[in-house]
């Protein structure tokens, strides 16, 4: 079981590298044609397709992970098409409640409706593509999860590339470049999960929908938190200051969140030998799971050390206009091995039900 964890976080971890060395191999080609206000106002949308999609996937896809190892195939089948139904009537609330509060929303977010209306949609089909990979990664697949994240990774380059830079489409053809990988994909997944009838419509939705929401709906104000807490910075620079100080700002954040790179791998593989493991406790070491934490606790911290020391270069890279963000590393890559340590804890919670807390 440790040679399956230790291969499988080896594979998570070469396809996180794999999918953020993309966008920074692109970064420096932006930066030169993209101005720091152009990046504030990319920055923005992401922010504002991350708080939305807690309420237009509602942590479906946590429901889905935990009941993976409870449910016969076929009623996974039809979960996972009630998850997908949560998911298309929380979108259309999203997206009614949006077009009524848009003229309070623009100022805030400094992106006019439409482009509000798209993080929406593009904040559910993320969720949509998050359900086919955690399908994949509890079926213990990395090579299906990183193929398609490293898919996704590369249309959003190449639809960036050409729009900024060869139809000179400045931050719009940079947001066009992230709306439509996750859209195509997540058709995509969906397809194939009708394919392999691994989503199945029930004969009705009523119990599963119930024991979707009752699970989920407890974490939407931890998720909206989690969301605030590495974004409400951006947010108040933003309005602050101005939206090219959020731009040079939301650069910094970019570089730190090399860390992730690890924690994001090791959660991959993790969850589900964790799950597993809990799913039957007359073998479950308590002891070594917890000492096992603690040394990779001290191992985050350490990477956060050595990342913000080796950050310079970067910035030799991305364009003088950026440099005044690297003093603000330290704090970044530290908030973001914290990050690392909650991930592993979480999934105690999510295994137990106990999402209220």
């Amino acid at each position: 079981m440790k040679q399956g964890l230790i291969r499988s976080s080896t594979i998570y971890f070469g396809t996180n590298i794999l999918n953020a060395s993309i966008p920074l191999l692109v970064l420096p080609i932006l930066t030169r044609v993209l101005t720091p206000a152009d990046y504030g106002l990319i920055g923005m949308f992401g922010l504002v397709a991350s708080i939305l999609s807690s309420f237009t996937g509602l942590n479906v896809q946590s429901a889905l992970a935990v009941r993976y190892f409870i449910l016969n195939p076929q009623r996974l089948s039809e979960y996972v098409f009630v998850c997908f139904f949560v998911i298309l009537i929380s979108t259309l609330v999203v997206l009614v409640c949006i077009a009524l509060t848009g003229h309070f929303l623009e100022p805030i977010t400094q992106l006019t409706l439409p482009w509000l209306l798209l993080a929406a949609l593009m904040s559910a089909a993320q969720i949509s593509v998050q359900i086919r990979l955690i399908l994949w990664q509890m079926q213990g697949k990395p090579y299906h999860y990183g193929v398609m994240q490293i898919t996704q990774a590369v249309m959003n380059a190449g639809i960036s590339l050409y729009l900024v830079v060869i139809l000179s489409k400045a931050w719009e053809g940079r947001l066009v470049g992230q709306i439509i990988p996750p859209i195509l994909l997540a058709m995509v997944g969906l397809a194939s999960l009708f394919k392999r009838q691994q989503i199945i419509i029930p004969k009705s939705i009523k119990p599963d929908t119930v024991d979707v929401l009752k699970f989920s709906l407890p974490l939407i104000p931890h998720s909206l938190g989690a969301v605030l807490l590495s974004t409400i910075d951006r947010i108040m620079i933003t309005n602050l200051l101005d939206v090219s100080q959020a731009g040079i700002y939301f650069i910094a954040v970019q570089i730190s969140l090399a860390i992730s790179f690890i924690t994001g791998a090791f959660s991959n593989a993790y969850s589900p030998w964790l799950m597993a493991k809990l799913s039957k406790p007359d073998t479950l070491n308590k002891r070594k799971i917890v000492q096992g934490n603690y040394i990779y606790y001290i191992a985050l911290l350490l990477l956060a050390l050595v990342i913000h020391y080796s950050s310079t270069w970067l910035f030799m890279v991305v364009g003088e206009g950026f440099r005044s963000a690297s003093s603000l590393i330290i704090y970044l890559v530290l908030g973001e091995a914290f990050v690392g340590m909650y991930l592993t804890q979480s999934v105690y919670f999510l295994y137990s039900n106990k999402t209220i807390y």
